[in-house]
This record gives structure tokens, sequence and C-alpha cells, in this order.
């Protein structure tokens, strides 16, 4: 029985042989600056231009697969073809000597580091992970036999627009306007549905309108507010009773968000988007009834589409009288007239926010919580927060649910009675004078007549989506309304992940661009009184991920040099960076609680995103005296249970 080595490659025996010279490893291992395709060597030129060779390699075969002989995804990726009996051209980037030029030419146009990195008939897959849900998901099949004939029929359809987008919230702006500005003509459309008490607002979505703008003015308003009580500290005479004006507060912030609504009017009319301000519905993958708010319809039609509708406030059905006697975050930004004492009803960010700038102006409080705060976050950085706010004379009422909320009398505000059940199965209750509704979302898709164009949702009447790809060929979904497979079960309901998706997907769609959204350490901010950011990996999860084995986690409180002479306490403010021992500490969770937390957390996502390790953190020089320099200083692990005491300057 033979017992082959070709090029100090061990093959094995004549079976062995005979697969390798199939796959094409024979034949590479033969000459390593060769790429095989079958039995046929296409060899890269020293004089050709990277791009050059690239486009050649693409249109000349149906697969081909970058990737690196060490790679055991590119070698599952392979055994998928082989068991389609499909054949692939195989570029082994550690076996030729413009590998290096052809890795840093595939980042650029693909924004992918790792391999194997795939391509089918044209059309960039991705990597293993990709390919297997495009595989599952019946999407690769499709693109294996793409009919060239069929699809030249298809682009000789004539169609009102290159493109519709569903949804003028900050993901679609951002869509639209990149796709118009490399030529496509584009539609935008948008429609408000008014809340319950008749809420409604302009261009713009949620997070303009009655999301993160409005809510990081009423937190900065509540800062201010505490700040004018500390400068007495710092030689200020400051009166002892300082008044707060709502209806002041609430005048400029909406005059700002008005402003806002109009400058993107413009920036569509400047770029020849057709904005419409309607309400689009599907008839099919390429047809919309578009409804204006006089009635009137009409029909019009894309070559693809894409949905950015987003998410409204969810009313709970178990809650007699939630929809007529509350308010959500959808009304509260513009509420006509100061809320008076205030239930917030979830344990949501939203309801956390919402009550610390309220408590922040003046304005008593209560958060009622059925279980943990903030699901999905760390919760030793919930926790702090719960702490903090509850010692700043937020109440909370823990472990119970509200059944019925009554209103007993009229007014701006009203009165309500809150009947709600405790975990001792108690009908207790407490009189408001505003309940604000903070239990989660529902994504905007009942009224789309997704099914008309075959879009398929997940249980939680989400699309589900592969890098903003729906299961329809030519219609699309991005920001708050998606479920991203490639996200991995994040969950990413932020607005500057819905403008990177728009902008990148527009890029693929309209200009020489295979990038795809990277949802690797997105950063995200909580603006509760005491401010929480993070990136990456909470540290359960990062527990359950890797083992306990593999994690180390290290840890300070620290004491804002402000906070000293204002004599706020130094055991409040704490940073942790969640470490991958088997991966040189590479830096998987970066948490932050304290003054500022978005800032500083904005800055080291780059780092994170860079894959820093914890020595790139400790060879970093610090700012002083910062916050923020913390991470350039931390040393002592939480498994080693020394003190972590915050220390001033």
């Amino acid at each position: 029985m033979p017992n082959v080595f070709v090029s100090g490659n061990h093959i094995g025996g004549y079976d062995d042989t005979v697969k390798a010279q199939k796959q094409g490893n024979l034949s590479k291992w033969l000459n390593a600056d060769e790429i095989v395709f079958n039995s046929v060597v296409i060899k890269p030129k020293p004089e050709e231009s990277i791009e050059s060779f690239f486009n050649d390699l693409i249109r000349k075969h149906k697969v081909v697969i970058f990737s690196k002989t060490t790679c055991p995804f590119c070698a599952k990726v392979k055994d998928l073809f082989n068991s389609l009996n499909e054949s692939y051209a195989s570029l082994d980037l550690d076996e030729i000597d413009r590998g290096a030029e052809i890795r840093d030419f595939l980042f650029e146009k693909t924004g992918q580091k790792t391999v194997p990195n795939v391509y089918v008939n044209g059309i960039h897959l991705g990597g293993c992970d990709s390919t297997y849900s495009a595989h599952s998901e019946g999407r690769l099949v499709k693109i294996l036999n793409i009919d060239p004939k069929k699809e030249a029929e298809e682009a000789a359809v004539s169609y009102d627009y290159d493109l519709i987008v569903i949804g003028g919230g900050s993901g679609g702006l951002a869509c639209s306007k990149t796709a118009a500005d490399l030529g496509a003509k584009v539609a935008c459309l948008d429609y408000v549905k008014p809340t319950p008490i008749g809420t409604t607002w302009g261009l713009g979505g949620t997070c303009v309108n009655v999301g993160c703008i409005p809510k990081k003015l009423m937190h900065q308003s509540a800062l201010l507010g505490e700040a004018l009580h500390e400068s007495k500290e710092f030689g200020w005479n400051t009166p002892d009773k300082i008044q707060h004006n709502w209806d002041v507060m609430k005048d400029n912030i909406q005059s700002h968000i008005g402003s806002l609504n109009w400058n993107y009017r413009v920036q569509l009319r400047d770029k020849k988007v057709e904005y419409i301000n309607a309400y689009g519905e599907f008839i099919n993958a390429h047809k919309l009834l578009v409804t204006y708010k006089n009635k009137k319809t009409k029909e019009i039609t894309a070559k693809n589409i894409v949905v950015a509708v987003g998410g409204r406030p969810k009313y709970p059905t178990d809650i007699k009288g939630a929809v007529e006697n509350t308010i959500t975050s959808d009304d509260l930004f513009s509420l006509k007239y100061n809320p008076g004492k205030t239930l917030c009803v979830g344990a949501s960010y939203v309801s956390l926010e919402c009550a610390g700038f309220l408590k922040g102006i003046g304005i008593d409080v209560t958060v009622m919580v059925r279980s943990i705060l903030l699901r999905g976050f760390d919760q030793q950085m919930a926790n702090m927060i719960g702490d903090y706010m509850e010692k700043h004379h937020v109440k909370f009422i823990k472990g119970s649910v509200p059944i019925e909320i009554i209103k007993i009398k009229d007014g701006e505000p009203g009165e309500y009675c809150v009947k709600y059940k405790n975990e001792k199965n108690e009908i207790l209750s407490e009189t408001f004078n505003t309940v604000v509704l903070a239990v989660g979302r529902d994504p905007c898709t009942k009224e789309l007549n997704v099914e008309k164009a075959g879009i398929k949702l997940n249980k939680n009447q989400k699309i589900i989506t592969t890098f903003e790809q729906t299961n329809v060929d030519n219609i699309y979904a991005i920001g708050d309304v998606i479920d991203e497979t490639s996200a991995n079960g994040r969950i990413l309901e932020l607005t500057p992940v819905a403008i990177k998706q728009g902008q990148l997907l527009a890029k693929r769609l309209f200009g020489d661009s295979d990038i795809k959204m990277d949802y690797y350490a997105v950063p995200t901010t909580v603006f509760t009184p005491l401010e929480y950011g993070c990136i990456g990996y909470s540290e359960e999860e990062a527990l359950e991920k890797f083992g306990s084995e593999n994690i180390e986690v290290y840890h300070s409180n620290y004491w804002p040099l402000e906070w000293t002479v204002a004599h706020k306490p130094h055991d409040v403010c704490y940073a942790k960076l969640i470490c991958n021992k088997a991966d040189k500490e590479r830096i998987i969770g970066f948490h932050v609680a304290g003054p500022n937390s978005g800032e500083i957390t904005q800055g080291y996502a780059v780092a994170i995103k860079l894959r820093a390790t914890k020595k790139d953190f400790d060879m970093t020089v610090g700012i002083h005296p910062t916050c923020s320099e913390t991470f350039t200083t931390m040393n002592i692990t939480k498994t080693s249970g020394k003190d972590i005491g915050g220390a001033g300057c």
C-alpha cells in the first residue's frame, strides 16, 4: 500500500491521493505558487494587479474560496461544496508569494479580515458561518444556479425606482441618501401612525423624534440641575431653591427636533431622493400600495426594496386600561404638561433612563420591575445602576406587575390608580399622575402585508435577514425591524447600527463594494443618572461562551476628580475589562459606570474592534486626570479578591 508525501505534506495512501487530486490539493502542493481549480492551473502573474487578478478569478469560476491551509473553518467550507458536488477554485493565502497582498485587497473590498472568504457566481457570501447559513436557508442553491438569461430578462424590466426604502428613520435615511449618491433613483416612504393619545412627529424616525435626541437632552437637563446644586462647593453663590420649568425645556427640545426634521427633508431633496409622506405596504416583491393621509392611494414599483420601519412601544394586552390610561416614550418627550408623580413600568433601559431624568428635574418617580434590571446587559453593572438610582431617591417596586390602570381624575396631568400584583400574589395599589409604559417594543411589520411578498418573519414578527438580505432576492431590511442571523443572537437595536447597515447595503447594491456589517464589538451606552457604557460580552455571556477557566476580569472603582470637591461617593464609579486568557488576554468585554461613560466607551470601541489585548491597554499612556485613564492602570483581578476601592488623584 503506497504512503505518499508531496512537498513535505503527508498525503497517505492511494484513496487519499486520489481525493487530494480531486480537491485540488495535490497540484497545489506540487506547485505552491499556483492556484488550482480541478486540474486547471491558474498562475498569478507577478506584474498583474491584484484587483485585475481577483476580477478575472471571480469571473471565470463559479465558486472561489480564499483560505489558509491551517484553518479548520476553510476545510469545513470546502467539505460543504464537496458534499454538493460543486467544484471550486481554492486559493490558500499562506501558500503563495502574494498572499498578503490578496488578503489586504480582500479586507479593503469586503471588510472581512478572516478566512474562509467565499464568492459564488460573483456574489460575496463571506465566512464559514455565512456560507452555512446561506446553505441552510436555501439561498446558496439559488446563487449556485443563477440563470444568466433569466437575470438579463429581469434586468430589462422597467420599474419606477431602482430602490424604495420604507421608513424614514436613521437607517432608512442613510440608505436612501447613500444609494442616491451612487446614482440610483430612490424613493423614501415615511408615515407615523399616531399614538393612542394622538402624538405624531416629523421625518427622522424614533431616534430623532422620540428616542436618542430628546432623551439625551433631557438627561442633560437633569445633569445641569445636579451640577447647580454642587456648584456651591466650587464657590458659586447658587440659590438654595432651584426651580425647573418643564415647558421651557420641552419647547426648546422640540424646536431643535423640528429643525432636524426640516434638515432631513432638505437633504433628501438635495440628493434627489423622492420623499413620499405616505404609508407603504406590499402587493408583491416589486410593487407597493401607497396610502396618503387623505386616503388616496397609488401603486409604485422598484427593482429593490428596503424595509426600515423600526418598532414602536408595546402595550401589554394583559393590563386592563393600559392603552387608554398610559403614555410611552413616544409621548413623553413632547408632553404638553409636567407629568407630575410618575410611574415607569419596566426594567428596560428606556424605563430607567426616563425615570432617571424625570427624577433629576425634580419629579417624584417610581419604577415597577417584574424581575431583573436591564435584561441582556451585564448584571453586575445593571445592579450598580439600580442601587445608585435608589440611593438618589428613585423608588422601586420590585417583583411586581400592573394588572389594571384606572383613571380617577381628568387633567393635565390627571390622576390614575394603578393596581398591581407582587411576588406574594397580593393585590396592591398606588395613585400616580402619569404612567409610562416601557416594557419593550414591537416591530412594525403587522400592516406591511409582508406575506404578499413572501418575506419570512420570526416568532416575534421580526424580519429574518442575513447581512440585511431577506429570503426574497430583491428585498432587504435594516434596523430594529430585523432578526439578523449574522449577529449571532445579539440584540442590536441601536441607531448607529441601523445607519451603518443602510450605508453598507446601499454600497453593495449600487456601488463596487462587498463590505458587510461587522457585528463584533458594537458599543453602546445607557444614559441613566450613573451612565453605563459597554462593548462586547457581559461577564455572564463570557463565562458561558468561553468557560470560567479562560476568563480573567480586571476591575477597579475610581473616584472622578470632579466628584472630590463636591463630596460625592468614592466607591460608586466602576470599570472592568473581561479578557480571554486562551487568546493572549484579548479584551472581549468592556464596561464602565460613571460620568461621561458614552464618551469613554466610544474611544475604546476602536481598540476593541481592532482586537486589543490587556497588554495593549497596559502599554497605553493615560491622560491625567481623567476617568478614562483607569483602563490604562487597571491591575487587580476579581479572582485575587484584592480591594478595588476608588482613590482620588
